[in-house]
């Protein structure tokens, strides 16, 4: 039975309220310092402003495109070429006229409905009824992404093609024309059916996944608001925990026949201890593997492996 589409559009506000509307994140969330952020709102590389005196707060989106800005920066693009990407991924259009005037678009939108209901019909999108009640429903094409990522558990990379013909006016990493295409890796051979992603693909380029940025902002963002907006559940949680608390040189999660994990292995390494404090760890009852490392027949560090169930 197909979704009234006022159910459907309603998990897409849903989305747009979690990931662009809400604002939950602080600085310390952002993974770069204070002092770049400030440099970057003053050169109007941010989505959005905030008046002078107040706390900045940051939404999923705006978390994913700060974390494209420090990716961008470390390969040398200038802030003008950034600033005509921040564009591209930042210009608002009505849900209707991205799925009249752009396929691409159209694509994800799709994907992102059949996710909610495998047997929607589209039908009602050509209706007057659709048109009138959704002329307001609006979404930038980086929170489009970053939704169909959600929905389908799937990959999306921005392909930035740089004039070949061009020569950098400065020193600074700036091109004053760029291409910018998106598209899914893993159906590189359907892409390069296109002539245009052709052009770009095997010109000059840069290429960034939005799923490594948005694993960047669920390392460096706290687990707690993440929490709040995605509902992770108790395990998810327990894992963030481990990965956030910065004690462990090594973490490996182990996955049974059923493919959920079954088994956490966390590493410690433990330099200049005592006799004492060594003696502790190895008396402590639960269930861990010790390597001691010696040098000149003096122990230099040991690590020590527990083994712990994940939460169920």
């Amino acid at each position: 039975m197909t979704k009234n589409y006022l159910e459907i559009f309603n998990a897409l506000r849903k989305f747009r309220d979690t990931y662009s509307d809400s604002k939950p994140f602080t600085l310390d969330d952002t993974g770069v310092s204070h002092r770049l952020i400030t440099y970057w709102d003053q050169k109007n590389l941010l989505p959005t402003s905030v008046e002078s005196q107040k706390w900045r707060k940051f939404s999923i989106v705006e978390l994913t495109w700060i974390r494209l800005i420090a990716q961008l920066r470390q390969l040398n693009v200038g802030l003008r070429t950034m600033a005509i990407l921040k564009a591209d991924l930042f210009s608002e259009m009505k849900l209707i006229e991205l799925i009249a005037a752009n396929n691409q678009i159209q694509d994800v939108v799709k994907q992102i409905l059949e996710e909610i209901d495998s047997h929607t019909d589209f039908s009602f999108m050509n209706t007057k009824e659709f048109k009138e009640d959704f002329e307001k429903q609006s979404f930038s094409t980086l929170s489009l992404f970053i939704q169909k990522i959600y929905a389908e558990n799937d990959s999306t990379t921005i392909l930035i093609g740089l004039d070949q013909n061009e020569s950098i006016s400065d020193s600074s990493g700036n091109y004053n024309n760029i291409s910018v295409l998106y598209y899914n890796p893993n159906k590189l051979t359907v892409f390069l059916k296109r002539e245009e992603f052709r052009n770009v693909f095997f010109g000059t380029h840069i290429s960034i996944s939005i799923n490594e940025l948005l694993s960047d902002v669920f390392l460096n963002a706290s687990p707690v608001k993440l929490s709040n907006l995605i509902e992770l559940t108790l395990q998810e949680k327990q894992m963030f925990d481990y990965i956030r608390s910065q004690k462990y040189c090594e973490i490996t999660i182990r996955f049974g026949q059923d493919k959920e994990p079954c088994l956490i292995e966390l590493t410690e390494e433990r330099r200049n201890q005592t006799t004492s404090q060594m003696l502790d760890v190895i008396h402590n009852k639960s269930y861990q593997d010790i390597n001691i490392k010696t040098s000149d027949g003096v122990v230099s560090y040991f690590t020590n492996t527990r083994k712990i169930k994940p939460i169920k």
